[in-house]
């Protein structure tokens, strides 16, 4: 990706281009996935076997299995860290709960020693 920028300085309609922004790959592989997607679903490329075939050894298709994989490690990255997140989530509130559960039981436990002290009495 580049930006295309005017200079006016001193009147010089002079055009500067940064290359200094780029898209990481894996927002390119997902734009590539993109347009592969509706390439292989064009009318002329339906009826194509070579087009719709993934498994044969084409440039096409090397470049789509590159790109899928990128795309499948962020993503299993991605949602490996919120199904963690997820889970501790989970976790603690089982484990507030359990802790309730413990101290009212101990609560309880309490009472009954209580009651049962004050009738030795």
């Amino acid at each position: 990706t580049s930006i295309t920028t005017n200079n006016n300085e001193n009147n010089n309609n002079k055009t500067k281009t940064c290359t200094c922004f780029t898209s990481p790959p894996e927002a390119a592989a997902f734009e590539y996935l993109e347009r592969d997607i509706g390439v292989r679903a064009h009318p002329k490329h339906l009826i194509n076997p070579f087009s719709q075939l993934y498994w044969l050894p084409t440039k096409h298709n090397r470049e789509y299995h590159a790109n899928s994989k990128l795309v499948k490690t962020l993503m299993e990255g991605v949602i490996g860290v919120k199904l963690e997140e997820y889970l501790g989530r989970v976790q603690q509130t089982k484990k507030k709960k359990q802790e309730k559960e413990e101290d009212k039981q101990q609560q309880q436990l309490d009472g009954i020693v209580e009651e049962e002290e004050e009738e030795e009495e």
